[in-house]
């Protein structure tokens, strides 16, 4: 359906700069960083979109947000959003699995 969207649009839309923010968790921004800024790297040699993201605070608090930023044309924005979550999303049900495949904690 985003195809068809985007379909609907005058072509020259398409080309131009946008920018869409959003936030995650600080804590969890190492699933849309990568190794190394691997992951980021790649969805925007991919994608062609620009991809920024704030610093971590040394002395945030443990619920901290950071600020990911991605510009670039109409299409690359979008295709760079879905792909950062999908490692976001990724990860998340990584670790889901793991917590419910981990045993309980010793009670001693």
């Amino acid at each position: 359906w985003l195809c068809g969207m985007a379909e609907q649009l005058k072509p020259e839309y398409l080309e131009l700069p946008y920018c869409i923010s959003f936030s995650l968790p600080s804590a969890k921004c190492g699933a849309v960083i990568g190794r190394g800024g691997e992951t980021k790297n790649e969805v925007q040699r991919v994608t062609g979109a620009e991809v920024a993201i704030t610093k971590k605070d040394p002395h945030e608090a443990p619920d901290a947000h950071r600020t990911i930023t991605i510009m670039g044309p109409l299409l690359a924005v979008y295709a760079a959003h879905m792909l950062l979550m999908r490692h976001y999303n990724d990860e998340e049900a990584q670790f889901e699995a793991a917590m419910h495949r981990a045993p309980p904690p010793d009670d001693r």
